[in-house]
């Protein structure tokens, strides 16, 4: 139960990774982590601390040393995806320069992204 809200509190997915990792579900996490009260949290055997304000009680200390770091953790992984997403929108934006280059006609030019990007994967798969 959530304390004082007399709600339980439910998580979405698993431990074998449950939800697809897609903008909408990128943009909650985010808004969850912008709504969490700021750090840095502490960790005390099986007690979450922020300040001098206790705010969970937990049953192991894996457990609470996990939420502590969470609140740093969540906004690093974050800024990585997004990163690593604009690395990619330049990659492409490379692919599609590099592809317009090479004497294809207009419809090879509109396909040939795709295709090297399939063969790409293919070989990353048989490694």
């Amino acid at each position: 139960m959530g304390r004082g809200t007399g709600q339980r509190l439910h998580c979405a997915g698993n431990s074998a990774g449950g939800k697809v990792m897609d903008q909408k579900y990128l943009a909650e996490i985010k808004a969850r982590e912008q709504a969490a009260t700021p750090g840095p949290w502490e960790d005390d055997i099986a007690d979450i601390w922020l300040g001098d304000r206790h705010i969970a009680e937990v049953y192991s200390t894996s457990d609470t040393t996990f939420i502590a770091h969470a609140r740093a953790d969540i906004p690093a992984l974050l800024a990585e995806v997004e990163r690593q997403d604009q690395q990619i929108a330049t990659l492409k934006k490379a692919l599609d320069m590099a592809c317009a280059e090479l004497n294809l006609s207009d419809v090879e030019k509109v396909f040939a992204p795709d295709y090297f990007i399939r063969q790409a994967q293919e070989q990353e798969a048989e490694k």
